[in-house]
């Protein structure tokens, strides 16, 4: 896990364009290969996720803005794991969780908001709420190639880089009710 966050937390206000998308692709395979998220016991696979970070070599305007440590929880009408963000020193970032996949069905969780309701779901005023968290896959490495491609819906400077990630070749349910879907 200490791993995953160095990554997270390796940029900052002077991190290139190239440094950015190295990492981007670095964390993308670590990320989908290597870990998954755990809520109530119930284990959820990573299968597709979108990088977003802005400072000035890389003005990715579509950021939400944000001062928080590397590998925590930004909610916002999805769900990010959070890069090393210091929104008053001109740096901040996350990655959008837009799909994931029961390890126990075929079934998927298709969209940043469906999967912000399904690992958010518990009212946080009662007894024993769980907060989701990501884990190393004590098994070893998730089967798939790690695509990427555009982002979905997104505009300015840099709308077409590929900054969503995918794993591909996996059975995934229902598809044909996600217009976002990278799996064509």
């Amino acid at each position: 896990m200490e791993n995953l966050k160095m990554f997270l937390s390796k940029l900052d206000a002077e991190s290139s364009k190239d440094e950015i998308e190295s990492t981007f692709k670095r964390v993308a395979e670590k990320l989908l290969k290597e870990f998954h998220i755990v809520k109530n016991g119930r284990i959820f696979r990573m299968i597709e996720i979108e990088f977003y970070f802005c400072n000035a070599q890389h003005k990715d305007t579509v950021t939400y803005k944000r001062t928080e440590n590397a590998g925590r929880w930004f909610v916002h009408r999805g769900v990010d794991i959070t890069f090393n963000s210091s929104e008053e020193e001109g740096f901040y970032g996350g990655i959008l969780i837009r799909s994931i996949i029961p390890i126990d069905s075929a079934e998927a969780v298709l969209g940043p908001e469906k999967c912000l309701w399904e690992l958010f779901d518990d009212e946080a005023l009662l007894p024993n709420t769980i907060y989701p968290y990501v884990e190393k896959n004590a098994d070893g490495i998730y089967s798939g190639e790690i695509l990427s491609r555009e982002r979905y819906h997104v505009k300015g400077e840099y709308k077409e880089s590929p900054y969503r990630f995918y794993v591909n070749g996996i059975s995934i349910e229902g598809l044909k009710n996600y217009s976002a879907t990278p799996w064509k």
